[in-house]
């Protein structure tokens, strides 16, 4: 089981944005704390949010080699080299896209330039609330091919085939929730991601 939270730290005024992995026992497999915060535009996440200092590395799972970005995390290409070369198979990017004129071009682009240069499955699962984040999960295969696209508020399972054993069940729960001012670590609330053996 792969989530998120806000995760305390020693300033009370600031949490990190980390994503948590469970065994299929319900143990503490990794986690990952956001690396790149998101101060751009009318946005500064540093204002309640502490940056990671290490990257994911990636982990074994029933559906393969599984790495992570969160968010902002996708606009910058290295991260996802990084977890590629480290053996990366499937990269899922959580998100809080914020919604405005060509944001879902942009997650688009970045998502199928992610799966293409790094030849892996990338997956964006994308929060959506009205006033602020666009939802529209969507993946794409290592040749850039679109496995699928959630509308807004769509709630979907999807079953991918990655390897010739295995699946991976996406239950995109992308609804409205009430978030803390700005919105700021909502990308958290944007998916639970189950993976199963066959």
């Amino acid at each position: 089981i792969i989530f998120g939270m806000n995760e305390q730290t020693v300033d009370e005024t600031k949490n990190y944005n980390t994503m948590v992995i469970l065994n299929d026992l319900g143990e503490l497999v990794s986690d990952y704390k956001k690396t790149h915060l998101f101060n751009a535009y009318k946005w500064k996440e540093s204002m309640n949010t502490l940056k990671g200092d290490c990257l994911f590395t990636p982990i074994k799972t029933p559906a393969g080699v599984i790495g992570l970005g969160i968010c902002y995390d996708l606009r910058f290409p290295e991260l996802a080299r990084y977890e590629a070369l480290s053996g990366a198979q499937v990269m899922l990017y959580p998100a809080a896209w914020v919604k405005g004129e060509g944001k879902f071009m942009q997650w688009e682009t970045l998502l199928r330039a992610r799966a293409i240069e790094n030849e892996m499955y990338v997956l964006g699962c994308c929060h959506y609330s009205k006033e602020h984040y666009m939802g529209r999960s969507t993946g794409f295969a290592p040749d850039g091919t679109r496995l699928y696209l959630g509308e807004e508020k769509e709630e979907h399972p999807l079953y991918l085939t990655i390897l010739r054993t295995v699946t991976i069940l996406l239950y995109l729960a992308l609804f409205e929730i009430l978030i803390p001012p700005l919105g700021y670590g909502a990308e958290l609330l944007a998916c639970t991601i189950l993976l199963f053996p066959i």
